[in-house]
């Protein structure tokens, strides 16, 4: 369950830069003067016009929903409990206050939960499954006042609407005797936001499912047995409606001040603001005699020349990977300190060169910006007082259009393309499962995974559609599944690519890391023998029927065509007897430019490279030219480049580096580090959107009912749900118990030996564009024994 968490509180009261530095070339202003001025404006961000900023609102809420919670251990050698508790509740909220997007009712009094109707059901089963028992309860009492609290730095809200829900059950087991038990769940908490904050009325509908792969503790799983509690979902959905009752405007409405002082020489300025809740403050420094030069320091590493790039053993003695035939897909994300300066086609300062056949020798500038423009945000709850400094970060010159997701903090998040704007898209991810392999399509929508699933999802991290990719045969024979290590969604959106990786020691084949790599629809999952399989790794989509993926073992480059099959585009022993590996390959969007990783460990660097051809369609296209790399770096991975070929980035151990690309600034201006402590990021077309769409909610008026006999043999059916407005696709999942029976995806279903005495069900997902997915279950259908 959602907790909230002093994420947001730490936010309150800072003049936030994290990313929204954003450095300009533009003319000099003509003034006189040694130093330069500093102007200060300041705008309101209260959503409610006329309101001064910092004004808290009072509103009266209340709320309706429909809860449901199940669970399902597997004790072995037959033995297993199941159960699922439903719910419809109803609550008040008398007091709750909204600063900013924050909304606060801890418990006050009068606030109350009670529970319209509810029913439980569950089947235990031990003595190797001879004993069974069977429980069933149709009515609940919820205990613990609802509480409305902020959490994450986003503006959302957790609403927990109760502490506890009871559902007590009649039993009766195979020997006749009855029983009773008490089925009990929460506390569960469901994320909510809105941004008319101010207005008289508001009616905020939430939805909210989790637990999938099952929810990690018995705090939060009632129940839950380590490695044997392979289901555990909540479900909660419904709409808060809240009246405004008063309006308390600030302790203090003054004008902010400021004053801010430049230093000799406009290396640095520093600024001290003071302002109230919700307004934004503008910095804009103006040389008056000429333009502050703000140089990138050269990170030039200490060598030895030719022999930086000769072949060596491992600290611990052992051969390279490549001298030993193969390689880990991690062998260049190894953490280790470094920096590069970068190896562009020009003439210069002698510095040591790369080992790129072709590359010639080159020199590094320093970038000098004449105007700074900085952006500091400020969300006290009450004034603040921050000194901050103000630097040129490496995007001065960049124009490149796009966003950019990429993972901080094992969270996803997306930004402008040049790391400006940064906006956090998933608030949940954690050390022991964080998000990974973000990856976004032209319209926006975000692909990114968590534990073995993956998750579709906007640009403010509404998920659109949730998919559990299945194992999938490897080249030796056995099955990959768990995690996918690698996602790509297609430009359009509409199909996915996902990577399994595993290191495995097979019967009859050698020892290494193994890949396979399928694809299926974005919105429902398919089989993977639709489009085929590869078994390469690191797909990177071309157009929206084409990937490049890099071959297993050998690291070369190669085109994979969905339903078609593979062709081979380049190897360096192509063209160069210093035949190195190359992988983590990608082609610009709408540019002649690509990009990959080349080598491994402490010598592996980012490679750029034109492209030539048609390299989108038909056959083998020509070789690539590159034309730009960075000295080696342990740890480097992830290189991506913008839709229009202007940018360039890639991870770093110490976070997202990004240089200027293309006819702009063909590699003739150093990297900088954008996102301290990022990784994995990836360039989309799309535009970062300023404002969350609308996303509807179906009105289900019957939900699906499974028809035929329940006996072993015979094949069930199921009616499809009524729905306002009518869906456009339906998806569903037939269950045993609660569990997913692998395969049953479509609208029938015949019955095996396994589900005797079992309780069938059957999950009915509806979609429809700018709605949010609507899962409906069924009534179960108990099979005969």
């Amino acid at each position: 369950m959602h907790r909230p968490s002093d994420a947001r509180r730490r936010h309150l009261g800072r003049l936030a830069v994290c990313g929204a530095l954003v450095a300009m070339l533009t003319p000099l202003t003509a003034a006189s003067g040694p130093a330069a001025t500093a102007a200060t404006t300041t705008t309101a961000t209260s959503s409610q016009a006329g309101d001064p900023p910092g004004t808290t609102y009072r509103y009266r809420g209340t709320f309706t929903a429909k809860v449901s919670h199940a669970v399902y251990v597997s004790w072995g050698g037959g033995d297993s409990e199941d159960r699922i508790v439903e719910a419809t509740i109803a609550g008040t909220i008398p007091d709750i206050r909204m600063s900013g997007r924050d909304m606060i009712a801890m418990g006050p009094t009068g606030a109350r939960t009670s529970v319209t109707s509810a029913s439980g059901e569950g089947m235990t089963r031990t003595n190797s499954g001879r004993y069974i028992e069977t429980c069933e309860g149709s009515s609940g009492t919820a205990s613990g006042k609802p509480m409305l609290l902020p959490y994450g730095p986003d503006g959302r809200n957790a609403l927990t609407p109760f502490a506890l829900l009871t559902v007590p059950a009649s039993c009766v087991d195979s020997d006749g005797r009855s029983g009773t038990r008490k089925y009990r769940y929460g506390p569960l908490s469901v994320s909510i936001w809105d941004e008319r904050v101010g207005t008289e009325r508001l009616e905020i509908p939430f939805h909210e499912a989790r637990g999938v792969p099952p929810l990690q503790g018995a705090d939060t799983c009632p129940g839950y047995i380590e490695g044997q509690t392979p289901v555990c979902e909540y479900v909660i959905e419904g709409t808060l409606a809240l009246e405004l009752v008063k309006k308390e405007p600030p302790a203090s409405t003054k004008a902010p001040r400021s004053r801010a002082k430049v230093g000799r020489g406009a290396r640095k300025a520093t600024a001290r603001v003071t302002c109230p809740t919700g307004c934004s403050v503008t910095i804009r420094l103006t040389p008056l005699t000429g333009g502050p030069s703000l140089a990138v320091p050269s990170r030039r590493r200490r060598g030895s020349g030719a022999d930086d790039h000769a072949p060596r053993a491992d600290p611990a003695g052992q051969a390279s990977p490549r001298q030993s035939g193969g390689r880990s897909p991690h062998d260049a994300r190894i953490p280790a300190p470094g920096r590069q300066h970068l190896l562009p086609h020009e003439e210069g300062t002698p510095v040591k060169t790369s080992s790129i056949p072709g590359l010639p020798r080159v020199a590094t500038r320093l970038l000098t910006a004449t105007t700074l423009v900085a952006t500091l945000l400020t969300a006290g709850a009450a004034a603040s007082d921050t000194t901050a400094p103000i630097t040129a970060p490496i995007t001065a010159q960049a124009g490149a259009d796009g966003t950019i997701t990429y993972v901080k903090g094992d969270d996803v998040w997306v930004a402008r393309a040049d790391g400006s704007q940064p906006r956090r898209v998933t608030t949940d991810g954690t050390a022991a499962r964080p998000w990974r392999s973000p990856t976004e399509a032209d319209n926006g929508t975000i692909v990114a995974g968590r534990g073995n699933l993956i998750y579709r999802m906007d640009q403010w991290g509404t998920v659109l559609t949730t998919l559990d990719p299945p194992d999938i045969a490897n080249s030796a024979g056995e099955l990959l599944g768990g995690a996918p290590a690698h996602l790509a969604v297609s430009p359009d959106g509409r199909t996915i690519a996902y990577t399994y990786e595993r290191y495995s020691c097979p019967l009859n084949a050698p020892c290494r890391v193994r890949h396979v790599t399928a694809f299926t629809s974005a919105t429902t999952m398919i089989n993977p023998d639709v489009w085929g399989v590869t078994y390469y790794d690191n797909p990177s989509w071309i157009t929206n029927t084409r990937v490049a993926v890099n071959a297993d073992l050998i690291d070369n480059i190669n085109l994979f065509d969905l339903g078609r099959g593979l062709t081979h585009w380049f190897d360096e022993d192509d063209y160069t007897t210093d035949d190195q590996p190359l992988f983590d390959f990608e082609v610009a969007r709408h540019a002649a430019y690509a990009t990959a990783i080349r080598n491994s460990a402490d010598r592996a660097h980012v490679v750029f490279y034109r492209v030539r051809g048609n390299y989108r369609s038909g056959g083998r296209p020509p070789i690539p030219e590159g034309f730009c790399a960075t000295t080696p770096v342990n740890g480097i991975s992830s290189p991506t480049l913008s839709a229009d070929g202007e940018l360039g980035a890639w991870q770093e151990p110490d976070g997202i580096w990004m240089i200027q690309l293309g006819v702009t600034a063909p590699c003739t201006i150093e990297p900088a580090l954008v996102v301290a402590g990022g990784s994995q990021p990836s360039y989309s077309p799309a535009a970062l959107q300023t404002s969350r769409p609308e996303t509807r909610s179906f009105v289900v008026r019957k939900t699906p009912r499974i028809t035929g006999r329940v006996k072993v043999g015979a094949k069930l059916r199921v009616t499809a749900p009524v729905m306002a407005p009518a869906p456009t696709s339906l998806t569903y999942q037939w269950l045993r118990g609660t569990a997913a029976i692998k395969g049953a995806t479509g609208s029938t279903y015949k019955v095996t030996a396994r589900d005797r005495g079992k309780a069938i069900r059957v999950r009915v997902t509806a979609r429809r564009p700018q709605y949010a997915a609507k899962a409906v279950v069924s009534p179960a259908v108990r099979i005969r024994r």
